[in-house]
């Protein structure tokens, strides 16, 4: 697929993927708007033009075709967000080349309105083997704490009717926070409803602290590198910078005296660290310098193995 194949990707479909259905039709169905894909909100403010096949996110004041959404959409879940990344992500929405994982074919009735990504099952602990291969020789992570923290999910994208594998982590919502075992097709999805992650630490610590993390891999990461399967202090997985807003208001409410982040070393990284120093101040302890030149805690992981 190059750019301008991308380009011609209806933004309805794309959507429809990502499991959003239209809040309004305008223009007598020209334009449908949807809840933003980009943040959490309550009242619709994401414009799809189908004539056009343009999209505007009045909240953000930023538009443009199925490549600068499919960009924009990557950076604003924490991904790799270059043209490449893009493509691909777009070749593997729409169903074409590799699949992110592991499927196979079953058909099975829709009901009308349901999300494109539907949860089959979540297991534990974790037990296919291509999943933990990846995890475990690709990522670097421990296969004890795989099995301690993450599930094994089977879920169904029921525009095709395929079923695929993949693993993930429960989140504070009760649905499962999803990536495919691939670092060609950077899949990342929610099922269930998005959130956060909240794991308590199961030993009293003399500080009430909170370690904060992009995504599940670098929780996992930082236990790894230290040799020690818990935290002093509880830990919090966004899964997304996106859901900082839902990490600040379990903050504010356990009242925590320090603030550990352990953002990546990019520009989305510093910013969210930023955006969390600028709500509660000095008691927000960056972290990121101990893992540097690299840019995430899996990436220092790997490199020292």
């Amino acid at each position: 697929m190059n750019a301008q194949q991308a380009k011609q990707i209806r933004l309805t479909t794309i959507m429809e993927r990502l499991g959003y259905t239209p809040q309004l039709q305008e223009r007598g169905g020209q334009e449908y708007k949807y809840l933003s894909p980009f943040r959490e909100e309550k009242e619709p403010s994401f414009n799809v033009n189908q004539l056009k096949n343009a999209w505007f996110d009045f909240g953000a004041g930023q538009g443009g075709n199925s490549l600068d959404f499919a960009i924009h959409y990557l950076r604003s879940h924490g991904q790799p967000s270059q043209v490449k990344d893009a493509l691909a992500w777009l070749q593997t929405m729409i169903g074409q080349g590799p699949t992110p994982s592991f499927s196979f074919s079953q058909q099975r009735a829709q009901p009308a309105h349901a999300p494109a990504l539907a949860l089959l099952s979540a297991q534990q602990p974790l037990t296919h083997p291509v999943i933990l291969t990846y995890l475990t020789r690709q990522r670097q992570i421990p296969i004890s704490l795989i099995q301690q923290y993450l599930y094994q999910i089977t879920y169904e994208n029921r525009q095709t009717n395929r079923q695929y594998f993949a693993f993930g982590m429960k989140n504070k919502s009760g649905g499962f926070e999803v990536r495919a075992a691939s670092d060609k097709h950077a899949f990342k999805s929610a099922l269930g409803g998005r959130d956060i992650t909240l794991i308590p630490s199961p030993k009293a610590c003399p500080i009430n602290r909170v370690f904060l993390f992009e995504g599940m891999l670098d929780f996992l990461s930082l236990l790894a590198l230290q040799h020690h399967p818990i935290l002093a202090g509880d830990a919090i997985i966004l899964h997304s910078l996106s859901s900082s807003h839902r990490a600040a208001a379990i903050i504010r409410q356990k009242n925590y005296h320090e603030i550990h982040t352990f953002f990546d070393n990019n520009r989305a990284g510093k910013e969210g660290t930023q955006q969390f120093q600028q709500g509660f101040g000095k008691i927000v302890i960056p972290q990121s310098q101990q893992f540097a030149p690299h840019t995430d805690l899996n990436d220092a992981l790997r490199a020292k193995m």
